[in-house]
């Protein structure tokens, strides 16, 4: 079922929308564009970032991704 708000308790819904608000999904400039949204609004000292996908290759994938995305951040922040 692709429309989880159906199934789930109404009271559960303002959790559901907190948690998805944080989710980013997409390619790399999807991704960075998320990240950067992210930490410019919290401003955290450290990021933890968890994938719930069951397939372990779209898993490892997700985090290439990040990690690409974290590379290319850090180059851009050692040529300034």
């Amino acid at each position: 079922m692709d429309d989880i708000a159906a199934i789930i308790d109404p009271g559960e819904h303002p959790l559901l929308e907190q948690t998805l608000s944080r989710s980013v999904v997409g390619g790399p400039t999807t991704v960075k564009a998320g990240l950067d949204a992210f930490i410019a609004r919290h401003r955290p000292d450290e990021l933890i970032l968890t994938a719930q996908i069951f397939d372990h290759i779209a898993r490892r994938r997700s985090f290439e991704i990040v990690a690409e995305v974290m590379r290319e951040e850090a180059a851009a922040e050692a040529a300034i």
